[in-house]
């Protein structure tokens, strides 16, 4: 059985106090209703609905094929859902433009469970990378 590691960061808790985006601090990620589905094919992911808060620690388990990869790139910004509202740090995933959606992928940092961490580097300036 292969995890995956989801670490939400704290920093954008001060980040949305700052900019008076209150709603940020009680949800970072919000999945409603939301599916995925390759092609035309069937939705191999469906009826997503969860929330993750800041400080939140959550590992991603499940056996080959479950959708493990296919849950982490929508968390990590690099698939859009095909149904359902996506919401990350406040903002409707569906209306971002793309060059707002590469800032946004900036605030999330993911490490997979095969990570390559650089001796010389902080945990901070690997997850940047």
């Amino acid at each position: 059985m292969y995890y995956y590691c989801v670490i939400v960061a704290l920093g954008v808790i001060v980040e949305a106090i700052q900019n008076k985006h209150i709603k940020e601090i009680f949800k970072l990620i919000d999945f409603n209703n939301i599916a995925i589905r390759y092609d035309t094919g069937p939705e191999v992911l469906h009826d997503l609905n969860f929330t993750l808060k800041p400080g939140s620690f959550h590992f991603l388990t499940g056996a080959s094929g479950a959708g493990k990869t296919t849950m982490m790139r929508l968390l990590s910004l690099a698939q859009r859902p095909t149904r359902g509202i996506m919401t990350v740090f406040g903002e409707d995933m569906s209306k971002l433009k793309r060059q707002d959606l590469i800032v946004m992928r900036r605030k999330i940092g993911v490490v997979f469970q095969d990570f390559r961490l650089l001796d010389q580097m902080s945990v901070f300036d690997n997850v940047a990378l």
